[in-house]
């Protein structure tokens, strides 16, 4: 694949880019119609889990039929990625983050759930050829999208004036869980002077889970992607390079210092997360919580690890055990020793927050060790912050 890297200022800059930004054709393997579509009906960054996962797979447009499924509220619920042979269907999941800038909304980022190039062979069948693509790929491609759509000034005056923009190899998480919380502006860094920066260098996280064959389960075989738009990459070559910025554009969520609330009002759910290998008891402890959706969602988990084994290749189950009171006031960590959950040394390692400060905010209490992970240091790094809760 076509590689392309603004490394410096002014004069290389234009002669690497010299002859990419008015062909189509010779912007990637993809198909000139199929690019050229999504940029004149303006929804290349709708589309964009599709166009990544095309490229993941080194695939085509018509190898197979896309589902895409569009997480709403800032954060993914139930959206998973997916293959069926049956029906030659892929399914993507996609969440699209925002930020204000100068009162308007701005699409900057998308998180990607897919599959990985070994899941699509097996499961519909194919002989895609190697090797797949990276996140850096679908970042690149985007890149010279967004010059190829300036006009021929634009153009002249970001490559003469402006800060280029620097790609390097995928940040690979160590999980799902770790890749969840993780907020692209960590992964955008300014080179040289970090006032007048050279060059500001992106690289996107991903989570790549290896797919062990037609027995594996449904989060295995997967090559997820946090991925910049072309909304932000314009802006940036049109205001933000030639104003002196110092960042692509400003962080989408402040960091996680603590949570909203460290208990909940609206109850909680005994779960068996299989991921993790964990048991869990979840409060839902951020203001849109109420009793009924609280409910709802614990209606779609799997309770114990048994549940889990039963059921275990799809993310929902046949639901945990909800309690309309908090994990501490439940006893959760006693409930888990009993029958079904039978977690003989259930304790109250720490606890997970997710989607901090938001009104979907969630604490999970990690009731059993990880395996290989006794003390909760993995758990860590897959939330946005880990507390040492005593109830």
């Amino acid at each position: 694949m076509l590689r392309l890297q603004a490394r410096s200022r002014p004069g290389r800059l234009l002669s690497l880019v010299a002859g990419l930004c008015v062909s189509l054709t010779a912007l990637a393997e993809l198909p000139e119609p199929y690019i050229a579509e999504l940029l004149a009906s303006g929804t290349y960054d709708q589309e964009l889990c599709n166009t990544a996962q095309l490229q993941i797979l080194n695939a085509q447009p018509g190898d197979f039929t896309f589902n895409t499924l569009v997480a709403e509220g800032g954060t993914f619920i139930t959206e998973q990625m997916d293959a069926d042979g049956d029906s030659n269907t892929v399914s993507v999941a996609s969440l699209t983050v925002m930020v204000q800038i100068s009162r308007q909304n701005l699409a900057v980022n998308v998180a990607c759930k897919q599959i990985n190039q070994a899941r699509a062979n097996d499961i519909l069948n194919l002989q895609l050829p190697a090797p797949p693509g990276t996140c850096r790929d679908v970042n690149e491609l985007t890149y010279r999208l967004a010059l190829g759509e300036l006009t021929a000034e634009q153009r002249r005056q970001y490559l003469a004036d402006g800060v280029p923009l620097q790609f390097t190899d995928d940040y690979r998480a160590v999980a799902g869980g770790e890749w969840l919380p993780s907020v692209v502006s960590d992964f955008i860094t300014p080179l040289g002077d970090p006032n007048q920066p050279e060059a500001i260098q992106i690289q996107a996280p991903s989570v790549q889970v290896p797919w062990p064959g037609p027995a594996g389960d449904w989060f295995q075989g997967t090559h997820h992607c946090k991925l910049i738009t072309l909304a932000a990459m314009q802006r940036w070559m049109t205001v933000g390079s030639l104003r002196g910025d110092t960042e692509l554009f400003p962080r989408p969520r402040p960091e996680c210092t603590e949570p909203s609330s460290r208990t909940s009002a609206a109850g909680s759910c005994l779960l068996y997360f299989g991921p993790a290998g964990s048991q869990f008891c979840q409060d839902y402890s951020g203001s849109g919580w109420n009793l009924s959706s609280a409910h709802e969602d614990c209606d779609i988990r799997h309770s114990s690890k048994t549940a889990w084994d039963e059921g275990g290749d799809k993310y929902t189950g046949d639901g945990g055990v909800f309690s309309a009171e908090s994990c501490a006031v439940r006893g959760a960590v006693a409930e888990a020793r009993e029958s079904p959950f039978d977690v003989a040394n259930s304790a109250n390692i720490g606890t997970c927050v997710f989607r901090c400060n938001t009104p979907a905010e969630a604490l999970w209490h990690q009731l059993s060790p990880m395996p290989g992970d006794p003390d909760g240091r993995m758990m860590a790094r897959t939330c946005d912050l880990f507390l040492k809760i005593q109830w």
